[in-house]
């Protein structure tokens, strides 16, 4: 919500979100600057807009170039954030090629999310997890930071966004360290991540749109109200009913969230 392609209608947007039954929206941020451009958009006092909420963090596209401490501080600043993200390990040639050499870039990258993973940890927020090419290595290496927290209720909650990785990761993910797994509408057109949907429990599951990303049609303007998309794609893998999946991902969202 936060990029151009929302600047001109974001109110029309939220509002036919609204009336497709879309009650609240995280919206989470790539860098430290869409961090302050979301807080001005969850700050204002509409009512459509009062339903969103703030989520901050260094997306792996920005590594090595941007400063993750940039982004922390927010912490320090705003109580009103409900998760740190969107954070985690790219690992697709276009954002390898950033920096220096490929290996460095991965170096940077498990830096910068293991400091998030920390701030999740201090401030007790759940963390939104990218993960692009890098299948079980993004949740091994989460695993591992979670592995050195003694108290379990310390432990953050970990939401996996529009996860490319094998179903049989995603699966251990759920039933070894209780992840959750978001679905965007580009589902539709993803048959990996149908096939994940299909083996992972409804009770882990949460609905996403990834605005402007990740629509049912490729190249074309996403926006929150396609989660209706996402939740009949779900129904129909696991023959359900579209307002069964609609209440249990409404009730997993409000596990993870605060």
């Amino acid at each position: 919500l936060p990029w151009p392609d929302f600047d001109n209608d974001l109110k029309e947007v939220l509002e036919k979100a609204k009336q497709r039954g879309v009650e609240h929206i995280i919206v989470v941020s790539m860098d430290a600057t869409e961090a302050e451009k979301i807080d001005k958009i969850c700050s204002r006092n509409s009512d459509l807009e009062s339903k969103c909420h703030a989520g901050f963090g260094l997306h792996p596209k920005h590594v090595p170039d941007a400063d993750v401490e940039d982004v922390l501080k927010q912490f320090e600043l705003n109580e009103k954030i409900v998760c740190v993200g969107e954070c985690g390990l790219d690992s697709s040639p276009r954002i390898l090629a950033n920096g220096e050499s490929p290996d460095i870039v991965k170096q940077v990258q498990r830096v910068q999310l293991k400091k998030q993973i920390d701030a999740a940890v201090k401030h007790q927020l759940p963390l939104n997890v990218h993960s692009r090419g890098a299948g079980h290595h993004t949740i091994d290496f989460i695993v591992e930071a979670l592995n050195e927290i003694e108290d379990e209720e310390k432990k953050p909650k970990i939401l996996m966004h529009s996860f490319d990785g094998k179903a049989k990761y995603a699966v251990n993910a759920v039933t070894e360290h209780g992840f959750y797994f978001s679905i965007p509408p580009s589902i539709v057109r993803d048959p990996q991540m149908a096939k994940m949907v299909k083996q992972l429990p409804l009770e882990h599951l949460v609905l996403e749109s990834d605005s402007p990303s990740l629509g049912p049609v490729k190249q074309q303007r996403n926006e929150p109200a396609n989660v209706s998309i996402s939740c009949r794609a779900i129904a129909l893998l696991k023959n359900l009913s579209v307002e069964q999946v609609a209440k249990q991902t409404n009730a997993n969202a409000k596990l993870i969230f605060p």
